[in-house]
């Protein structure tokens, strides 16, 4: 089957991108029904820019001016070819390396600027001068791990709109992200910086991120290429894993993204995958992701990832971050004078380099800096963490919490230094808070009804925990907070009470200085005794729980999946006193959760960015009916995991032993039932699905289906569902997962609504890679389409037959087995004929029928055992004649139609 087409001209680096507006059909067309459905569209309008105040200003201005950034600069056209003749070869190999952390280095006698790069992905973490500490304010945005449970490519691309805004604000050229790894296992530290398990998944909002990124003139920078799926011992860690899993899992969504949304950069990997580094990786970095994928951009190393800088350069590592202060750039120099590299791949490294710094500088200036409008930018983060909230449980319909309107007003706190507290308050003045003593804070109003009471436990209800620890650290303006937006939103109809339940830990660092042995603590009976008397005398309890940034963070994996015991410890009290129980999630990949069947209601908030307090608070009232879904699948415990011995031992590789079975396909494939599966969420309405069509009812590997399903909002209030759609081939002899995400829609409906959603599928959503015939396969046969509201919950199954016209043949052997080659219809009426002449002469005579009907049967007969085993069937079938089967076989997989002579 052939390779889907890469766009025939990418709005890569041949050409400055071009910042455009939104066409109309970018936008989703059911937007008024967003808005009536709670999802304000209000922001929906270009953000409002105002003239920034002096404070604002970076400091070092005047050093990025003369780094090459400043705005008067003028640009022109560049004759990169000439320029690589006058450059020198320590300037050539200067080019390829950075100026420092996060600037390339310019060549002022040849004109050459220097651009700025900076860390991503869901906020701008400007660094300030050499600083790594120093940070400029920017919005911090739902962190990918929420950003995905949106399910909507279009919350993806104005997140990545947004930040690019921002990146033109300050001269940043690139945004470092999206980090699009997969979820191999929910203990790797960085999982809140990633999409998903799944690669359809993680590649649609990818490319999204990249469109809303690079439509504003900023390039956008895909990390980490590739199969960075730990922290632990990230900088050496060997990944061994077959070609097949590498293709259909952990390259599925870079592929994607690459090829939908060209993006300006890709950022190669620490680690080594077979053996070999991703920075010195010519397969990786030039055989697949440029000659085969038609990537045309500049592929840069992860910070400190290059282990021998001539090697990377062979491979097309075209530039090394940061700066390695000339110890690249010597041996690059010393590698040329020695003939150890081609002066021809190091011209080539330089003339990409050189074509993206032109572009994006000249990008940077195609306009004045936008100012931005720090409070319109708080109200879209708000906005967007909306649809990122995902309601996993609610028995009884505890929630929605009844309420009056929403008051105008909601609280949130302003941020000071990095790991600021909200102010008025500090973490041992919470930890220490007597319960109910906040109640007085939110009285009834004289005269009316008595007000319900409403009880929010848990330290991180006042602390919350936003964002992810480490290179993705954003110094916010200000931030929600859940215990004030609770408060402000429940007005008089509520009377609110707060008690800590445990100590309060800091959740704004860029890195953890102090990381203990296990995420485990002690209890503080204490603290628990009073956060249950507070629960005890309420309606209604929202427990706050969650992952501290010394528990999960860049650089180091947790060390099992549980809560702190603490915390977990609270819960239980909480339920042994109050049924009406809702448990907060505020955490950055999944955790145990032991007591979730007494549970009445749990949500997972993840880390929503600096408003996702407030965007909770609209769902906990029911302004916003909840529509996320998980975008992996939350365990029932960590020993059901696919990756169980991945981050526990010290050896220096990992091996991914578990192939394709990866997220869901691992739990679907060993029976096992997750705790929430993948795709799960609930909402206050309900869906029902109707009219399952699939068309053609059978098509070749050339063509193409659509397959489309009617979606009814069957309850009484407005809501969005995300349909998804999976193919199976129940019969195949291949190992196959038993079902795959290859499709999802998230359609917006007003009650009692029908909209139909359509998907088109290639013959790409039916093929597997195969590493015998080097290439993407579609087995013939009948494929089960199965529309879902979740990987568990198929709500209607339709189905197509395919078929090859030009079937693509593995290389056959003879160790390939019988009912491999029997898949193909064409190599079974082959090897059908071939054995017929010789069924006379063997102990297959003796079984009834024909000697074609027996030939058949031995096909079956003979399925699991390889092509020599045909030699036992008697002498008259010689090993030499089953070599020369094979080699026609072979032809015919090679088109030189070598089957056509077994027909003679």
């Amino acid at each position: 089957m052939a390779q889907p087409k890469t766009p025939a001209t990418p709005p890569g680096l041949n050409a400055p991108i071009h910042r455009t507006t939104p066409s109309a059909q970018d936008a989703l067309p059911d937007a008024d029904a967003r808005a009536r459905h709670g999802t304000r569209r209000d922001q929906d309008a270009p953000i409002h820019h105002t003239t920034p105040s002096a404070q604002d200003a970076l400091p070092d201005a005047d050093a990025r001016a003369r780094h090459g950034t400043r705005r008067d600069a003028k640009t022109a056209p560049r004759d990169i070819d000439h320029i690589i003749t006058q450059l020198t070869l320590a300037e050539k190999a200067g080019l390829c390396s950075g100026l420092n952390d996060h600037f390339t280095k310019p060549v002022e006698r040849l004109g050459i600027p220097s651009v700025e790069v900076s860390d991503g992905p869901h906020g701008l973490r400007h660094q300030l001068g050499d600083d790594a500490l120093a940070r400029g304010k920017a919005t911090c945005f739902p962190a990918d791990v929420a950003t995905a449970s949106s399910w909507n490519p279009e919350v993806a691309r104005r997140i990545g709109e947004a930040i690019a805004t921002e990146c033109l604000a300050e001269d940043v050229a690139v945004i470092l992200g999206p980090a699009m790894n997969i979820k191999r296992t929910p203990l790797c530290g960085r999982n809140f910086e990633y999409f998903s398990e799944d690669p359809h998944l993680s590649g649609k909002l990818a490319a999204a991120y990249v469109r809303g990124v690079q439509n504003q003139g900023v390039g956008a920078c895909l990390k980490h290429f590739a199969c960075n799926n730990q922290e632990y011992l990230r900088m050496s860690i060997d990944a061994r894993i077959s070609e097949r899993a590498l293709r259909e899992i952990y390259l599925r969504g870079f592929e994607i993204a690459v090829k939908e949304a060209a993006p300006m950069c890709i950022m190669a990997a620490y680690n080594k995958i077979n053996g070999v580094y991703c920075t010195e990786n010519p397969w990786l970095l030039t055989n697949l992701l440029r000659d085969e994928w038609g990537f045309d951009g500049i592929v840069m190393s992860d910070w400190g990832a290059v282990n021998a800088r001539e090697a990377a350069i062979a491979a097309g590592l075209d530039l090394e971050m940061p700066s390695s202060y000339g110890y690249g750039d010597g041996r690059i120099i010393q590698a040329v004078k020695d003939g150890r590299l081609d002066q021809a791949a190091l011209d080539a490294a330089v003339r990409r380099v050189l074509r993206f710094v032109f572009a994006a500088h000249q990008n940077l200036h195609s306009s004045p800096p936008p100012a931005i409008d720090h409070t319109a930018r708080h109200e879209l983060a708000r906005e967007l963490a909306e649809e990122c909230i995902v309601l996993l449980k609610n028995d009884a319909a505890l929630l929605p919490l009844a309420s009056a309107a929403a008051p105008s007003g909601a609280g949130s706190a302003p941020a000071g230094a990095a790991g600021a507290e909200p102010a008025g308050s500090t973490g041992a003045e919470a930890a220490a808070m007597p319960a109910g003593a906040e109640a007085a804070a939110t009285p009834a109003g004289a005269g009316s009804a008595p007000a319900r009471h409403l009880a929010v436990i848990g330290a991180l209800a006042r602390y919350p925990r936003y964002q992810g620890g480490g290179s993705s650290n954003v110094n916010v303006y200000r931030y929600d907070v859940p215990l004030d937006e609770i408060k402000a939103r429940a007005g008089d109809a509520w009377q609110v009470s707060y008690a800590a339940g445990y100590a309060a830990e800091a959740n704004d660092e860029f890195f953890s200085l102090e990381i203990p042995a296990s995420p485990s603590d002690t209890p503080d009976e204490a603290l628990i005794t009073q956060a249950a008397a507070c629960a005890e005398g309420a309606d209604i309890a929202l427990v706050f729980v969650g992952l501290p940034e010394t528990i999960e963070s860049e650089a180091f994996d947790r060390v099992d999946m549980r809560l702190p015991a603490g915390q977990d410890a609270l819960v239980r009290a909480v339920l042994a006193v109050q049924p009406n129980t809702v448990v907060i999630l505020n955490n950055g990949s999944p955790v145990e959760l032991p007591w979730a069947d007494q549970a009445k209601g749990i949500i997972e908030a993840y880390v929503g960015g600096q408003g996702g307090a407030h965007a909770l608070a609209r769902v906990l009232f029911g302004d916003t009916n909840p529509s996320g879904k998980l975008a992996e699948t939350i365990p029932q415990r960590y020993a059901d995991t696919p990756g169980i011995k991945a981050l526990t031992s010290d050896a220096r590789e990992t091996v991914y032993a578990e192939g394709i079975m990866v997220g869901y396909r691992y739990y679907d494939a060993k029976g096992l039932e997750p705790q929430f599966c993948f795709g799960h969420g609930l909402s206050y309405t309900s869906f029902v699905y109707s009219n399952l069509q699939v068309t053609p009812a059978a098509m070749d590997d050339a063509a193409s289906a659509t397959v489309s399903v009617d979606v009814t909002n069957a309850g009484a209030r407005a809501g969005a569902e995300v349909v998804q759609l999976y193919i199976s081939l129940p019969v195949c002899r291949v190992l196959r997962p038993k079902r795959e995400l290859k499709g999802f829609a998230k359609v917006f409906l007003e009650a009692g609504e029908t909209k139909t959603v359509s998907f088109a599928l290639s013959a790409d959503a039916f093929a597997r890679y195969d590493e015998a015939a080097a290439a993407w396969l579609v087995d013939p046969g009948t494929y089960e389409v199965a529309a879902a509201a979740s990987s568990r919950d198929i709500r209607l199954v339709g189905a197509i037959t395919l078929t090859n016209e030009q079937p693509r043949y593995p290389t056959f052997d003879l160790n390939t087995s019988i009912g491999e080659i029997t898949s193909y219809p064409d190599a079974k009426a082959a090897l059908i004929k071939f054995v017929k002449p010789f069924i006379k002469s063997s102990f297959l005579r003796q079984l009834p029928g024909s000697p074609e009907e027996i030939a058949t049967q031995l096909t079956v007969r003979f399925a699991d055992m390889p092509l020599r085993s045909l030699a036992l069937t008697g002498n008259q079938l010689p090993t030499k004649a089953i070599v020369r089967l094979t080699e026609l076989l072979n032809r015919a997989a090679r088109g030189k139609k070598g089957l056509g002579l077994l027909f003679k």
